[in-house]
């Protein structure tokens, strides 16, 4: 389960008390991230629906992805790596914004990368709409 394991717990309670997030957390991150790349995997084979995510994991999802440090720790150096992560961002902004919940975080992955657009994956495949 997602809060099994140890790193990812302790990186879990940083994010939600936003504390800082330091190169002795990466190890952390990316395996908190992963997840949230298999959860757009599942997705996007229709294993899973946006309405079920958002239910379960939404909080979790942008406490992270919208973490300034986890930013700039991953998500913007690496972001050409992170291409699931900005495409499920996407659609779950999108989503939340047709259920009149739009994003307003001045500290979104959209908000401070200039190039976000570039890393959402198009088309069919990406499901961006």
């Amino acid at each position: 389960s997602f809060l099994t394991n140890d790193d990812v717990k302790l990186l879990y309670g940083k994010l939600i008390r936003d504390d800082h997030i330091d190169e002795s957390d990466r190890t952390a991150v990316v395996e908190y991230l992963t997840f949230f790349e298999t959860i757009y995997l599942l997705m996007h084979r229709d294993v899973i629906d946006i309405r079920i995510i958002d239910d379960l994991f939404r909080y979790r999802f942008f406490v992270a992805v919208n973490n300034t440090d986890v930013q700039d720790l991953e998500l913007l150096p690496d972001a050409r790596f992170y291409r699931n992560i900005y495409t499920l961002d996407h659609i779950w902004t999108g989503y939340r914004a047709k259920r009149g919940e739009p994003e307003t975080s001045a500290t979104s992955l959209r908000a401070r990368n200039p190039d976000y657009e570039s890393y959402v994956r198009t088309g069919r495949r990406g499901r961006r709409r």
